[in-house]
């Protein structure tokens, strides 16, 4: 059994996960309590124990007190008291034996981040780092358990730039953030449309790994997608199809190349072009294609000449057959869309004509007299407006056009002659008008009488 002399300068927190350490000290306490009581009356046998017993009670008491205002601090914490969780944390001063714990630390960083005050966490996080102003926090210093929440929680709330700045200081400081912390700031980045980062920390994770994995190399996905689901220890699932995205959002930015790049990645981590159709063939559409250089019938298989000509690109994992498949199915797509357009034009489809605006009326100058622009005669489409008058006098000459129009053909051909005949014999009235009005402005400008028109015999 420890003494009282051994067990004084251990604190209570280091004794708390061994159940027979801790019987032991409670022993030694009780035997210490009985000691000091000798000691107060002079009666102790030994000079040894002198005074020891008197020092691990107060050491005990510290410890006591300290535990239980770290408790207080959590439990606030969590439970979203976060004014009064404050107020104890600053009571927490190692200069007076009450040691402010790592695990209350991060757990008042969590209950900031989770009501979003991000500027508080902020300073709350950087507290420890400047020992000189905040001597009361002493030995504390964040762990990667602190990095991981405010990595996470920056993520999740669309902050790239806070997210970035603890994950790389967290890399710095040797630290392996969880494998979360980079699923979660790389998803954040792709819902954002930053595809080129998301490229750089994914390219990151997979090399250095995380605090549950060492790397994420093919080899290590693939022996994890060859275990059970229960035995697995994370979802590979998950993490090729996060791989599956970051391709595609990289082709859509015209980085084909990069796109390839992980498209390889996935191929050798065991998935095929063909469980992944959609993903190739997207990556596909947005690569540059080949050109497949001529060859003389000598250098041909087949002894015959062959032309160059640009064929899709071939992505990594893929067989010239592939390709062939890709190029049939793109033949095939093409032949029922012009089919489909044939069966619309069969069935009478054909687009509604666009709605035109009515022209606007004759302006007059402040003279009375009517402007240039305003005699010259309507265009055709204006004659043939609907809602025009020229259209309505029509109706009016024409009796069929109150009708609905023929579905024969040739009716309808010869009802647009018809049409157009009329159009052509009211311009040339319209036109004959003008120059009459033209004529009559200048003689009465120059001072003429005009004379009277008689009608022809």
């Amino acid at each position: 059994m420890q003494s009282a002399r051994a067990m004084q300068l251990t604190p209570l927190a280091d004794l708390a996960h061994d159940p027979l350490v801790m019987e032991t000290t409670c022993v030694t306490i009780a035997k210490g309590q009985q000691r000091l009581g000798e000691v107060l009356s002079g009666t102790s046998p030994n000079i040894a124990f002198k005074g020891s017993a008197y020092a691990l009670h107060r050491q005990m008491e510290r410890d006591f007190k300290s535990n239980f205002t770290n408790g207080i601090v959590q439990f606030s914490a969590h439970t979203g008291e976060l004014v009064k969780a404050e107020r104890w944390m600053l009571r927490l001063d190692q200069r007076r034996g009450l040691d402010p714990e790592v695990k209350t630390f991060n757990a008042l960083l969590e209950g900031l981040l989770k009501q979003g005050d991000f500027d508080k966490a902020d300073e709350w996080f950087d507290k420890p780092a400047a020992r000189a102003l905040h001597p009361e926090m002493g030995n504390l210093s964040p762990d990667f358990v602190s990095y991981d929440i405010m990595i996470q929680a920056s993520a999740k709330a669309g902050n790239l730039v806070r997210a970035e700045k603890y994950l790389s200081n967290s890399l710095f400081l040797g630290f392996r953030p969880h494998r979360d912390s980079f699923i979660f700031v790389i998803e954040a980045m792709l819902a954002q449309n930053e595809p080129k980062r998301a490229h750089n920390w994914m390219e990151e994770f997979i090399v250095r790994g995380c605090s549950k994995s060492p790397s994420y190399q093919p080899e290590v996905v693939k022996n994890c997608i060859a275990e059970l689901r229960s035995a697995r220890a994370w979802d590979p699932e998950a993490f090729l199809a996060l791989v599956d995205s970051l391709a595609r959002s990289l082709a859509d930015a015209d980085n084909s190349a990069s796109a390839d790049r992980w498209l390889h990645f996935l191929f050798e981590c065991g998935r095929q072009p063909a469980d992944a159709m959609e993903t190739w063939e997207h990556v596909r559409a947005r690569t540059p294609n080949e050109i497949r250089p001529a060859r003389l019938y000598c250098e041909s298989p087949d002894r015959r000449r062959e032309v160059s000509k640009q064929m899709p690109a071939l992505l990594s994992g893929e067989r010239e057959k592939d390709r062939d498949q890709f190029l049939k199915r793109r033949v095939a797509l093409k032949g029922k869309a012009k089919k489909d357009n044939e069966e619309k034009k069969s069935a009478g489809y054909a687009p509604q004509p666009a709605s035109r605006s009515p022209s606007p009326s004759p302006a007059k100058d402040t003279t009375g007299r009517i402007s240039q622009a305003s005699t010259r005669a309507p265009s055709s489409l204006a004659a043939g407006r609907p809602g025009s008058r020229s259209m309505k006098s029509r109706r009016t000459m024409i009796g069929g056009l109150q009708q609905p129009l023929p579905a024969d053909l040739a009716s309808m051909q010869s009802l647009s002659a018809v049409q157009r005949l009329i159009r052509a014999n009211k311009r040339s009235e319209e036109v004959a008008k003008v120059c009459a009005a033209r004529q009559l402005g200048m003689k009465i400008s120059q001072g003429e009488t005009p004379r009277p028109q008689t009608a022809p015999n």
